[in-house]
């Protein structure tokens, strides 16, 4: 991703002009998801952590799409940038059960960035996208969180796990 690219992207988030993101992007966002699908591979690549941030507005833009899914776990479990809380969100959107894994370890990674949260902010997301895949999977990931050691961390887990029954009609598998 060039300089103006970057630009244009984060441009558009303030402003929501679509038709000047394509033209700055040389694509259409709307009609060309892989072409997406390679800006985010591409970003994920660069270890540029601003490229991850404008690659997550624009699949945010073009509307979250399961086939982003494995790229979105990918990013997850990448240590250098700054959008674990933005991933674990699409990953919530996406409902997919491949990123139970993910999003039980991203409930438990410690960032530098995120040093000042002591709210665990991303576990409190990580949470909601295993509670909101509703998978008996995720229901089990979730009572491990329950246990940690980190009270913050396991308070998230058992509001979910409490809501479990409440919450059916948000889960990706429906009578879970």
């Amino acid at each position: 991703m060039d300089e103006k690219q970057r630009e244009a992207i984060l441009d558009f988030a303030g402003t929501h002009n679509l038709s000047d993101l394509n033209e700055a992007l040389g694509f259409d966002i709307q009609r060309e998801p892989n072409s997406v699908l390679s800006l985010l591979e591409d970003a994920a690549g660069s270890e540029n952590p601003d490229d991850i941030e404008c690659a997550l507005i624009v699949l945010s833009a073009a509307g979250i799409f399961a086939d982003a899914a494995l790229l979105l776990i990918a990013l997850l479990e990448l240590p250098w940038h700054r959008k674990h809380e933005d991933v674990a969100h699409a990953l919530q959107i996406l409902k997919d059960p491949r990123a139970i894994d993910a999003l039980y370890q991203g409930a438990l990674s410690k960032h530098d960035y995120l040093a000042y949260d002591e709210s665990h902010g991303l576990a409190r997301k990580c949470t909601w996208a295993l509670a909101d895949i509703g998978t008996p999977e995720a229901f089990e990931k979730l009572q491990l969180l329950a246990k940690c050691g980190n009270p913050m961390i396991e308070g998230h887990a058992q509001q979910r796990i409490d809501a479990w029954q409440k919450e059916t009609t948000r889960k990706g598998i429906k009578g879970s």
